[in-house]
């Protein structure tokens, strides 16, 4: 399954860089901003997109343009600080950013 993370934040870029070794996952992208990650899935494609709810705070119609851009994509949102991003984003999972990639990989895997 190929996958798309993106968060500002590079400590969670680098904890997710960790899926690929947990499972049938490559990534294919690695987006630092909203745009950058828009641009990834709009270009590879992916099975799903994973990335940190601080990008919905600079754009929060991130989920909405990649799913035009990628029909079938899933969208799974890390947790952040604030309890509004629940409300912002089209998404087919929210997972805690204190879950473990583990946790995460069975979440990404049962969207298949």
């Amino acid at each position: 399954m190929d996958l798309v993370i993106a968060s500002t934040n590079s400590n969670l870029r680098d904890g997710l860089r960790a899926l690929s070794a947990l499972g049938d996952f490559r990534i294919a992208g690695e987006g630092r901003t909203a745009d950058e990650t828009f641009q990834l899935v709009a270009l590879h494609q992916p099975q799903a997109l994973v990335f940190g709810a601080d990008l919905l705070a600079v754009d929060a119609t991130l989920p909405e343009r990649c799913r035009l851009s990628c029909p079938d994509l899933k969208i799974i949102l890390l947790e952040g600080e604030v309890d509004w991003v629940h409300t912002l984003a089209p998404v087919d999972a929210l997972v805690r950013k204190t879950s473990s990639l583990g946790a995460l990989a069975r979440v990404i895997e049962s969207l298949r």
